[in-house]
Parts: structure tokens; sequence; C-alpha cells
């Protein structure tokens, strides 16, 4: 293949001896670019120095030299240095700006894409600033808006200053969307998402990414974009790993796509991310090999960067295969590579996953050293996820070291940031909903003004009408029959929307958050952290279910039997030994097939604990049954607690308390649902007493048709 290179090498030169014109320099310097960007530098290099001494104009011989700097990077950094310098030289003498800004922006590639000990971050970031205020200066939008990434990108590789990051991000898209630049505006909204991405900031990293993708099917409806499309969605399915939506990211990673894109760098990025999915998934030998596939791709291209990243991950491999000597061999590479590069992300990432393997090998001093060595620099990773999980293993080594204080003290720092995160998430999907719900009724209200509209011209029409035959007025009153259908749709749709919204928010209510952290607060006072653990998850997915289940117009009878597993273990936590729960599924039910509205049952369990059972002294039990009979599903929550009557008497007296209109909003809901279907949801209310049953509380029963969702 070389010898190839070297016979097309002589060939334009002495085409290039002949004075051939100034396409054939562009052509030939194109055809260098073209040969360094597929692993050929050495080559490229030759090229380009040729073409410099057959050269007689400028311009073209400043570019040479310039393009020459860039493909020595790494073959030769001091002579990539004089070569560079030799070219802001000649391009100072010939005026030629536009090339100045170019030359500087390659001067900070040469610092920042090359391997220790020659990376200089600093460095690199001056010369991106010196190319940015060329591009200002001299009205080359084009390169200041490069110049601009290219210094969002050193922020993102070292891990710090995010936020100085994205407002570097910002400036490139304000000024991308005033001049109408070309597809730089991806690059932009990738690097933006990873700044939201480290900062914990999952969904306005999502929303940037699908901005991106947005702009690019409208920007190549028809073409398309296979490069920028893969890496926006290798992005995506990043954000969906970090919160452990495996199926989602799998979704996102396509080999084919990214090997059609010929990219070393993609494709290799898409085995690294595939090769984490396996992690999670717990297929650790697919793991190790879409990780060492990797690792292949980026030895061809020299990145040795991306190959430091690649043993982090195949550490975790060997640490989940039990290799620990392996585990410590290969992470250990990655924490020299990171100490001598500076890159303050991977050096974090290096210590904890080495703490990780000295904890599972007993090693706990040394442990304790490289967590501690970890929090020196976790303020400026600026990641709230691997902030958590510092925490986390800081508590439990210390609780090794028999050092309680500490660990109760790291461990609730754990447990605030999971809430933290928490928060967050629940924060930003309700504000979605909220401007999804907002969106919708701003369609609702145009199409009223449409049907206005209609209407106004309808009646002018009818004015004239008079004197149309009996046919035209026949057409009309169906017509207007047709509009008024829509309309009673449209209102049932927005009903529906209406009801959902409002039983949304009452679920989850505050006090209830509140009285289920201080709950597991306490389990961490009294050093009880696994069980505290255990309910932080049931509440996690409590939250998720709940969130997902609002969204969707039907979900399986498992996740609403989910719903309220969740619900009530998180209240028995609350209760202590003031609650008791069962729940008895018929064995003939398969609750998986068998589709019903979301949140149906939860807010007549949630009334049995606020009304019932928390007001009783000695507490109480709650029964949910499910039995089938001639394909109708029966659910049954029965509660000994005090009951409605005595229950309305308390709440009259104590203002504030929880008050519930879950009985009025699933009656209205039920009633939009089942519209004119033959087969109805329905439920009654049974109010217990001592007479009838020997005891207070209250039944509620349900019947579900298996035909109502058909």
């Amino acid at each position: 293949m070389k010898s190839v290179k070297i016979i097309l090498l002589f060939i334009l030169i002495s085409v290039l001896a002949k004075g051939q014109t100034e396409k054939v320099f562009s052509d030939s310097i194109n055809y260098a670019v073209a040969i360094g960007g597929n692993g050929q530098p050495e080559v490229a290099a030759q090229i380009l120095q040729r073409l410099y001494q057959k050269a007689s104009d400028d311009s073209v011989r400043t570019l040479t030299l310039a393009l020459q700097s860039m493909y020595l990077r790494r073959l030769n950094f001091r002579r990539a240095i004089n070569v560079n310098d030799s070219s802001i030289m000649l391009a100072r003498s010939s005026f030629n700006t536009d090339l100045i800004g170019k030359i500087y922006e390659i001067r900070g590639d040469i610092y920042h894409y090359n391997s220790p000990p020659h990376r200089d971050l600093d460095s690199a970031r001056k010369f991106y600033q010196l190319s940015t205020e060329y591009g200002h200066d001299f009205g080359n939008h084009t390169q200041q808006c490069i110049g601009l990434l290219k210094l969002c990108k050193t922020y993102k590789f070292a891990g710090e200053q995010s936020q100085l990051g994205i407002e570097y991000a910002m400036q490139a898209i304000e000024l991308i969307e005033a001049k109408l630049l070309p597809l730089k505006l991806v690059e932009v909204y990738l690097e933006l998402s990873s700044f939201y991405l480290r900062k914990g900031e999952l969904y306005k990293a999502r929303q940037v990414l699908l901005s991106a993708i947005n702009y690019i099917n409208v920007k190549y409806p028809k073409k398309g974009n296979v490069y920028y499309l893969q890496k926006v969605n290798n992005e995506l399915a990043l954000n969906f790993l970090i919160e452990e939506d495996y199926q989602a990211a799998y979704e996102h990673v396509n080999l084919v796509n990214a090997e059609q894109s010929k990219s070393s760098y993609l494709m290799g990025d898409s085995y690294h991310i595939r090769g984490r999915i396996e992690i999670g998934l717990k297929n650790y030998d697919r793991a190790e090999e879409y990780l060492k596939k990797s690792s292949e791709i980026f030895g061809s291209v020299r990145s040795t960067y991306f190959q430091d990243r690649n043993r982090i991950y195949l550490s975790q491999v060997y640490l989940k295969k039990g290799m620990h000597r392996k585990a410590l061999e290969e992470v250990s590479q990655t924490l020299n590579a990171a100490n001598a590069s500076k890159v303050i992300n991977d050096l974090v990432l290096s210590l904890i996953t080495r703490a990780e393997v000295y904890f599972e090998m007993g090693d706990y001093a040394s442990c304790r050293i490289d967590l501690e060595e970890a929090e020196k620099y976790i303020g400026d990773v600026a990641n709230i996820y691997v902030e958590r999980r510092l925490s986390y293993d800081l508590g439990q080594t210390y609780s090794k070291l028999k050092k309680m204080e500490k660990s109760n003290f790291y461990l609730m720092k754990y447990v605030s940031l999971n809430d933290k995160i928490l928060e967050e998430n629940q924060s930003m999907r309700l504000s979605e909903m909220e401007s999804n719900y907002e969106l919708q009724m701003r369609d609702y209200k145009i199409k009223d003004l449409e049907r206005d509209n209609v209407i106004k011209d309808l009646k002018i029409n009818r004015n004239r009408a008079v004197i149309i035959s009996i046919v035209g007025l026949s057409i009309m009153i169906t017509f207007l029959s047709i509009l008024f259908i829509r309309q009673n749709r449209l209102r049932s749709e927005r009903q529906v929307l209406e009801m959902e919204h409002e039983l949304l928010r009452s679920q989850m209510n505050p006090h209830f958050i509140s009285n289920s952290l201080g709950a597991i607060q306490s389990y961490i006072f009294e050093s009880d952290k696994q069980e505290a653990v255990s309910y932080i998850s049931k509440f996690a997915k409590l939250m998720r279910l709940t969130i997902e289940g609002s969204r969707e117009d039907l979900i399986s009878l498992d996740k609403e039997i989910k719903i309220l597993e969740y619900y009530l273990a998180l209240q028995e936590l609350r209760l202590e030994d003031r609650l008791n729960y069962t729940f008895d599924i018929h064995p003939d039910i398969t609750t998986e097939d068998i589709k019903v509205p979301p949140m149906l049952l939860q807010p007549f369990v949630e009334n049995a604990v606020e009304h019932g059972i928390m007001n009783k002294d000695d507490g109480g039990w709650i029964k949910v049954e499910f039995s089938e009979d001639e394909g109708t599903i029966y659910v049954r929550i029965e509660d000994n607690g005090i009951g409605r009557n005595k229950a309305r008497e308390i709440n009259r007296q104590r203002a504030g308390k929880h008050v519930s209109y879950a009985t009025k909003i699933t009656a209205e809901r039920l009633d939009i649902l089942n519209g004119n279907r033959l087969d109805k949801i329905g439920f009654e209310i049974i109010d217990k007493t001592l007479k009838e049953h020997g005891m207070l509380g209250t039944i509620v029963l349900f019947k579900i048709p298996k035909t109502w969702n058909l």
C-alpha cells in the first residue's frame, strides 16, 4: 500500500514540474489530507513537503507548511512546532489573516491532540483563543466558530470548568445561527451535551442531542448524514447508559452505521459504548470483546487517549470476573497515563476504579489512599454521578476500617447526592410533561380558532344559502355535523389530558416523600446501611414507574402491581410496625398480558393508608386480592382502618391534613375512558360496619373486563 502512495507522489511531483494550474495544487493538497486522515501521516507529510518546494504562490506554500505541522505532531513534535512557526511567519509576511487564524488553530491541535508528555492543554487554549480572535477581528466567522468549538473541547477533555465550556458553546451557537454557518452546529450541540452530561443534567443533555438530530434531519432530509447522525446517537446512548437504561442505550448504538461512516474514531467509540452496555448487562465476556475491538481500532490511528479510556472499563470487566491482578495491571497503566497527561476526569475514574479493585482484594488501606486522592480532584470533574460513586466507596471503605463517623458522613453524602439526582430527574421530567401539556393546549386553542373561523365562514355562506337549492343546504348541515363531532372529540381528548395531569400531581405528595426520606435517614444513622440502600432503590423505582406510567395510555397490570408494592413497602418503613399488607394474585391471571389505565389502583391504596390506617393508634392491615371469573378481572382492596365516616370527621377537625380527590378523579376519568364501550371498567366502595363485618374499614371493588382495551 505504501509503495502505491509513493508512486502517486512522484506522479504528482512530475505534473507540478510541468507548470500545471492552481487546481492541481488544490487537488494535490486535498489528496494529502485524505491520505493523512486514513492513517498515513508520514506519506501526507512527504507529499506536502514536495508541494511546498514546487509551489510559487505564498498562500499555497503557507498552507502546505501548516498542514505539514499537523501531520508531524505525533511523528516529530519538535519539528512540528518549527514547521508551524515557519508557516506563521510566511502568513504574516503575506498579510494572509485567514491563514494565520487557521495556523493558530493547527498549533492548538498540536498541543491538544498529542500524547504525553507533549500534550499541553494550557498552550492549546492559548492558540485556540488567538484563532478565535483572528476570526472575530477579520470577519472570518467560520474560523471564529471553530476556535470556540476547540476551546470547548479542551475543557471537556480536561474534565474541568464545565460552566466556562458551556459559555463557549453558547457563543458558538449564537454565532452559527446569526451567520447561518454549515453543519458545525451539530458539533457544538455535541460539546454542549457533554458538559450537561458531566454535570449530571441528563435531560438537558438529551434535549440538546434531540435538537441536533432534528437539525440533521431538516438540513439533510433525503441523503442524511450518517457520520453526524451516528455520532449524536452515540452521545444519546451514553446519556441512557448513565441512567442505567441499557435497552435504550443499546438501541442508539448502531455498529453498521458507524462502519458505513468510514470513521475509525466513530467505530472505536461505538464499540467502546457497546462494551460499557454489556458491563451493565453483566455480559462480561462480550464486554471484553467489544472493548478490545475498540482499543484495536484506536491503536490503528495511534489514539492513546481512547485506548487508556478502554483500559478503565476493561479493568472493571476483569474485576467482575475475579481477575484482580489483571484488573490492577490495566487500571494502573491508565492511571500513569492520566497523571502524565493531566486529564482530570480520567485521573479520578482511574483512582476510583483502582480503589474498588483494592477493596475487593481486601487491601482497605490502599483503597482509602486512592479514594482520598480522587476526592482532591472531584471538584474539577464536576460530575455528580462520579461524586456519588466516590462517596459510596468512601463510606464502605471507612466502615471496613472501623471509622464509623467518617463512614456515616460519606454514606449520608451518598444519600444526599442520590436524592439530588432523583429530585433533578423528577423535576426535569415534570417540566417536560408540563411543556408537552402546554404545547398540546396551544394546539387545541389553534384548532378552536380555526373552528371559529370556519363557523364564521359558514354563517356568511348561510346568509347567501337562502337562494341556494335544498341540496346545497343539506351539504351545509352535513358539514356542520362533522364539525360538531370533531369539536366533541377534541373536548374529550382535552379532558383526558387534564384528568391525567391532575391525577399525576395528586400522587407522591410532598409529605410522603419527606417522611420516606426521613425514615431512610434514620436507618443510616442506626448503621443499617443495607436496609437504607434497599429502600432508596425502592423509592427511586416507585418514582420512575409513576412518571413512566403517567406518559402512557395503558400499562400492564404487572406494572400497576409493582407500583403498589413499592408504595406500600415505603409506607411500611414510614409507619414501622403499624402497617401490614398482603397481595393475593390468582395463579390463572397473567398480569403481563392485561392492560389497564396507569395509576388506577394506587390512589385507593393511598386512601387506605392515609385515612384508614394512619389515624388508627394500633395500626392495621391492607389486603389486595386479584381474581378472574368469565373474562373479568376482579380487584378487592380491603383495610381494617377507621372507616370513611370517621376519617371525614377527623379531617374536618384537623385543617391541613391529607385530602384525597382520588374517588372523584377516578370516576370522572373512567367516564371519559370507558366512552361508548360495552365492556366498562367499574368500581364501588363499601363501608364496613361492626354489625355486618365485625370490624370497621373500607372495601374497594374493581371490575376490569379483559376485553376493555381491545
